[in-house]
């Protein structure tokens, strides 16, 4: 006897729904707050706020060694750390004030803003 399928079986019908929900999940996942995506932005932002961090507190250090006060300066990013390329991005959103580095309220983003404090770096007003 020869027999004759046309169909598809029911077993393909399950695997073919458990991919497509497979694939769903996916999606949604990605599409998310919480993904892989926003954690490498953070991740990449905050690399690049504690290279910045990192390098006024160089100077700030090689300042205090030729007994120079950098309590009482007031600088834009870019001036403050001239040999360190700062982007624009960063010298919008953080400044050299009495010395320390803040960050200015009105330019940054909630996240931003929780990066920057978690960073101990606070707003200047």
């Amino acid at each position: 006897m020869i027999k004759n399928s046309n169909g598809i079986t029911l077993v393909a019908v399950i695997v073919t729904i458990i991919v497509m929900l497979i694939l769903v999940s996916v999606t949604i996942s990605i599409t998310t707050n919480d993904n892989i995506i926003s954690k490498t932005n953070d991740a990449k932002f905050k690399t690049e706020v504690s290279k910045i961090l990192e390098q006024w507190n160089m100077d700030k250090a090689k300042l205090e060694m030729k007994d120079v006060s950098y309590k009482d300066m007031n600088y834009d990013l870019k001036d403050a750390l001239k040999n360190y390329k700062v982007t624009d991005e960063f010298d919008k959103k953080l400044k050299i004030n009495k010395g320390e580095m803040v960050y200015l309220r009105d330019n940054c983003s909630k996240q931003e803003k929780d990066i920057f404090e978690s960073m101990q770096i606070y707003s200047l007003y």
